[in-house]
């Protein structure tokens, strides 16, 4: 999905001449619906265009890939890649694949063979969010550690009934529905005080620089000031409601590009 976000917005900016304006929100600076004329050329063109020569070789379930159905896609501090798919965890060291997938009787394994996000913080431990629960790998130990927030014998029936997003500091922030959304505090996850949010899943959240921006189930679109009080815990500062009706966001340095329910593109300032 983020992949596709990009190539949209760069599609949008090449289609000027056959863009038209409408404004659906007092947020944006403009909203652009484009006509994508030649999605492949357009994507091509920067390879095409490249000095560099590249080694490309594909990787699928042919080769050790899990499943060819991929969802993330994540190289961590030591240059492994790992792959999120609907069937398990993938780790690639340039040579081989090491699947990881849940284990009967082992709670030190993943809570959830499916894999919708890759992280890593700052102490190099890998954070996995699962359509069941937060997951936490240790390389050292091989070892996984589960968070359910109260969902363990609750039976997912989105994507969206959990979240996560990592800082510029790579601290770890996550949403859980009837739960509400919450840091790591190094030990367990702790509240943030958000008001009347915490039955509502969320769909997406991305940070940009000190705030959370974060897409809820029912298309509104907030951004979060996080800081710290005198004790030394997260809370929010303020939070603002930018956009409604939105169905994905993508942040952009100071920018932040979004889709709105109309398939229509947009940019709001920060």
């Amino acid at each position: 999905m983020l992949l596709l976000a990009t190539f949209f917005i760069i599609i949008g900016c090449h289609n000027n001449e056959n863009a038209t304006l409408e404004n659906f929100s007092e947020n944006a600076t403009k909203s652009v619906a484009f006509k994508i004329e030649n999605p492949s050329k357009v994507i091509l063109d920067p390879i095409l265009k490249s000095q560099t020569n590249y080694s490309i070789e594909q990787l699928d379930n042919t080769k050790g890939l899990s499943n060819s159905s991929v969802n993330a896609i994540f190289q961590d501090s030591e240059n492994l890649i790992w792959i999120g798919t609907w069937d398990g965890l993938n780790r690639y060291d340039g040579n081989s694949f090491k699947i990881f997938r849940p284990e009967l009787n082992n709670a030190n394994s993943l809570s959830n063979q499916v894999i919708l996000k890759i992280e890593e913080d700052n102490l190099g431990q890998i954070w996995l969010l699962t359509m069941h629960g937060i997951n936490k790998y240790n390389k050292k130990t091989n070892a996984f550690e589960r968070f359910y927030f109260y969902r363990k014998n609750k039976p997912p029936l989105s994507e969206s009934e959990f979240n996560l997003a990592l800082d510029k500091s790579k601290n770890v922030y996550c949403a859980v529905k009837d739960w509400g959304i919450g840091y790591f505090d190094g030990k367990i996850f702790k509240h943030l005080n958000l008001k009347n949010t915490s039955s509502k899943a969320v769909k997406k959240m991305q940070f940009q620089a000190e705030k959370l921006i974060i897409l809820f189930e029912n298309n509104e679109l907030f951004s979060l000031n996080i800081s710290k009080n005198t004790k030394g815990e997260k809370i929010i500062l303020s939070q603002t409601k930018l956009a409604n009706e939105i169905e994905n966001f993508e942040v952009l340095n100071k920018k932040i590009a979004i889709v709105n329910t109309k398939k229509q593109f947009c940019i709001l300032d920060s």
